[in-house]
């Protein structure tokens, strides 16, 4: 398989490797990736977990998929079918999207020799460990997707170590979102249409936001909740019960895993990411902000890396039931605030944050690790 090459840019061939069971950010992350490198001519090249149908479809619509082993002792049956597959496919860089799979690519770069990347989603702290030290010195590169990871990654290193690490923020796909006119806000006051999209998971602050939606039908009575992501450990069930017992039934609707984002969007007038958790950076929000969704969203990560004044959108601390009910009203009885934070909020993301601007960063990468 011969490189690619896109405006004096040459692409090796890359296998993504994405052991995921549900769909969440990092695959959404993978799939723009993989749809961006697509449109210049690049043919992706993925491996999936074969019981992972979901995720494996759908990312099979920007890539050769091929789904093997990867969640029964971190992948490592599928070693040799793997290193067979990137022999056979002339793959020059594995790109790893979980701590898990490090101890396979470490086995596949010796195997093959192939060049390891290892993707950063998760805003932990480096470990100094033994185990990880040699991880630090075996793997080619560690690509962080906003600042904080960087810094949490790279704080306790030494500076030999903090050379192989690079911040490459995530992009959205302005390809998923063209045609999409950023949203007036015009729709009633008592017909408000909030939303949320992500992981279905416990730390993800969805009480607080349906609680606080609760108190806010008390004066838009026609006000709706959209929940949109795949249900993580059962919790759908914990929401559902909540959603009961606050008399909501009526009003909250689970849209579970949405293939078409830019329909879901152009019907929010705003958009919440209560997250509990420390987000490495907040991919659903740079969508909902470039489709021109006002957002709140609490400041428990990278957010106000995205959202770095608040003409962009509202970053809430602390993040409660009360102080969301607050921003909630306060953007649903004025229209003209929602216009102009989805306006400032479209031009922050597709000035900053596209998929484009994330190829170009991962460009520098694959350059000095392939011509070392």
């Amino acid at each position: 398989m011969q490189k690619v090459i896109y405006m004096d840019q040459i692409f090796p061939r890359v296998l993504n490797i994405v052991c995921a069971t549900v769909w969440g950010g990092g695959e959404q992350y993978v799939y723009d990736l993989c749809q961006e490198l697509q449109r210049k001519g690049v043919k992706n090249l993925i491996v999936t977990d074969a019981k992972a149908t979901a995720v494996t479809q759908r990312l099979g619509e920007v890539a050769t998929v091929v789904p093997m082993t990867l969640n029964a002792i971190n992948g490592l049956p599928s070693l040799f079918s793997l290193a067979s597959l990137i022999r056979r496919e002339k793959v020059e860089v594995v790109q790893c999207h979980s701590g898990k799979m490090m101890p396979l690519c470490m086995l596949l770069k010796k195997l093959t020799g192939v060049a390891i990347v290892s993707f950063r989603h998760n805003a932990l702290p480096a470990k100094t460990d033994g185990y990880h030290r040699y991880l630090r010195k075996a793997t080619d590169a560690f690509v962080c997707v906003s600042d904080l990871v960087l810094q949490l990654q790279t704080s306790k290193l030494t500076a030999d170590e903090k050379k192989r690490f690079y911040k490459v923020y995530n992009g959205i796909s302005t390809e998923r979102f063209a045609g999409l006119q950023p949203a007036t806000s015009e729709k009633a006051n008592d017909a408000l249409v909030v939303g949320y999209a992500g992981r279905l998971a416990s730390n993800k602050g969805l009480d607080i936001l349906v609680e606080s939606f609760a108190q806010l039908k008390a004066n838009f009575p026609k006000a709706i909740l959209y929940l949109a992501g795949a249900d993580e450990k059962g919790y759908r069930a914990t929401l559902e019960q909540l959603i009961v017992d606050l008399g909501l039934t009526e009003s909250v609707v689970f849209k579970g895993l949405v293939s078409d984002m830019a329909a879901y969007y152009g019907e929010l007038d705003i958009f919440v990411l209560p997250s509990q958790v420390r987000e490495a950076f907040g991919l659903v929000l740079c969508e909902a902000m470039y489709c021109g969704v006002p957002v709140i969203t609490s400041d428990s990560g990278a957010q106000r890396e995205i959202i770095s004044d608040d003409s962009m959108g509202v970053v809430l601390s602390p993040f409660t039931t009360e102080s969301l009910t607050v921003a909630l009203t306060r953007l649903a009885t004025d229209s003209t605030l929602r216009s102009a934070l989805g306006e400032n909020g479209h031009k922050r993301v597709a000035d900053a944050f596209t998929m484009a601007q994330t190829v170009t960063g991962l460009q520098t990468v694959y350059a000095n690790i392939l011509n070392k």
